[in-house]
């Protein structure tokens, strides 16, 4: 069996003067408990568990509330609670929400968590391990938004087997996988350049894009396949000093010899992509959870790419291995930000 790339210990020597805050909300799920405890041996990252005070009942198990550290617990005392429910009200004041709808969303460790994340208690939200991601990005697109100059916000895989890992010994990226069900050829374009900055920032390799599709290089003809082709073509013209090529097969981009076959073998993508932008939503999704089901796999995500404030989502799916590659990830993003 193969061995994972070294990219996964990146953080394991780190010495930090300011070590990044991270905060879960799913405080009654037992694999954010483990996690938490693990995180909380890590030098450096800070991990706090949010909205304990809004939950009735002992956790699962034998560990009660009083048992875990109170240093590392965030609560909404009575000041706490007027300041965030007068800032989410503004955040949100576009989409015509009213003061009970506000109060009953500060009843939610979701939304405590984001204005944690708002009033700076906190430098990264991780959250979705017990609820859709639907919900985890409507909030955070409605009360955190997108970073300024960004137009788009995408859910970020670094993910890879222990048997395949990218050329440059990293995992693979594969957008998007949380937000835009269908998007457009610009959607795309736009999602691909999120892709490739993430990839570079996470590894510190250059990307190789892939728009994927079922057809090569004009293999099969359909009005599908003519949206991935505009894609590519909006994508190189904004962003022409990356490396990218679509449509293109996942086969023909990961292997050589498939590339040469299907007569792509002088792409610059083909045999060594490290970036994948899959054509919907749906077929990410799909994509990202057969590569971890049928595989030996180390995933982080999906990594909320584009907003103000570092927050990510979790597959409810996830292990707690990784809850803690996700919260790693997060917290690069915060030193980045730092």
């Amino acid at each position: 069996m193969g061995e994972f790339s070294s990219f996964w210990l990146r953080n394991k020597h780190k010495v930090l003067s300011r070590k990044p805050r991270i905060g879960f909300i799913d405080v009654l799920d037992p694999r954010i408990l483990e996690a938490f405890h693990i995180i909380k041996k890590l030098d450096y990252i800070q991990p706090f568990l949010i909205g304990l005070n809004t939950i009735k009942g002992s956790l699962p198990g034998d560990t009660e509330t009083e048992k875990l550290p109170s240093e590392h617990l965030l609560t909404i005392d009575d000041d706490c609670h007027d300041q965030l429910l007068k800032l989410l009200m503004e955040k949100q004041s576009k989409f015509k929400v009213d003061l009970d709808e506000v109060r009953l969303q500060l009843n939610d460790p979701l939304y405590q968590g984001i204005g944690h994340l708002l009033t700076n208690k906190i430098d990264g939200l991780v959250a979705g391990s017990l609820r859709p991601t639907a919900e985890v990005v409507k909030a955070a697109l409605r009360c955190i938004g997108p970073k300024r100059g960004n137009r788009l916000v995408a859910g970020h895989f670094l993910i890879e087997t222990s048997e395949r890992h990218s050329s440059d010994h990293t995992p693979f990226l594969f957008a998007d996988c949380a937000v835009s069900p269908a998007p457009s050829p610009r959607g795309l374009s736009l999602i691909a350049k999120g892709a490739a900055d993430s990839y570079h920032f996470y590894t510190g390799k250059p990307p190789r894009v892939a728009f994927l599709s079922f057809s090569t290089n004009g293999s099969a003809q359909d009005e599908l396949v003519d949206r991935i082709q505009e894609a590519k073509k909006l994508f190189h013209k904004h962003n022409p000093t990356f490396l990218a090529d679509g449509e293109i097969q996942v086969d023909a981009a990961l292997d050589k010899f498939v590339a040469k076959i299907k007569k792509v073998e002088d792409s610059v993508v083909a045999g060594q992509a490290n970036v994948f932008i899959f054509p919907t939503l749906e077929s990410g999704n799909i994509g990202y959870k057969l590569v971890q089901r049928f595989s030996r796999a180390r995933v982080a995500g999906p990594l909320l790419w584009g907003l103000e404030k570092p927050v990510s989502d979790l597959s409810r799916g996830c292990t707690v291995q990784e809850i803690v590659d996700t919260a790693e990830c997060l917290s690069d993003l915060v030193m980045r930000l730092n």
